[in-house]
């Protein structure tokens, strides 16, 4: 089998999971501080990039976690979209996973679409959103390994 399509799999097969085995519980576990982006863990097999060209576009991307906030900053990307976006009276809400532990990002009890999982000694960063014509499919829009700043 391709080793795209199969990494592609395993990558759903891992959301599918991560979605299906929410917890609910507030954590103070968090790893908080600045992170960048080191890699591509997944993209959608509907994207029209390839996991290197999307990485080249946007390496330069800042994520930060802290206590009450998270934000993505994406001024120093090498095509930024958006300076920054920051969420403020941010709570993480704690997701048991299998092989890894994840937390989904709320913003005043919203959720924002962006997850924080932490398998082993690496952290993952992911955005996530509704699609499908009744948008009644939650699909990763992205997941990046990222290392401290």
């Amino acid at each position: 089998m391709n080793k795209v399509i199969y990494f592609s799999i395993c990558v759903l097969l891992l959301s599918i999971v991560m979605i299906g085995c929410s917890s609910g519980g507030t954590t103070s576990q968090m790893q908080y501080g600045a992170f960048e982006i080191d890699r591509v863990e997944h993209i959608p097999a509907f994207s029209s990039a390839t996991p290197d060209y999307f990485l080249e576009k946007n390496i330069g991307t800042l994520f930060t976690v802290s206590k009450d906030g998270f934000s993505v900053d994406t001024a120093d990307a090498s095509e930024p979209s958006q300076k920054e976006v920051t969420y403020d009276n941010v709570t993480y809400v704690r997701e048991d996973l299998e092989d890894a532990t994840g937390y989904k990002v709320m913003s005043d009890s919203e959720d924002t679409g962006f997850r924080i999982y932490y398998l082993d000694e690496e952290v993952w960063i992911g955005h996530y959103s509704w699609y499908g014509q009744n948008n009644d499919a939650w699909w990763a829009d992205y997941i990046f390994g990222v290392v401290p700043n």
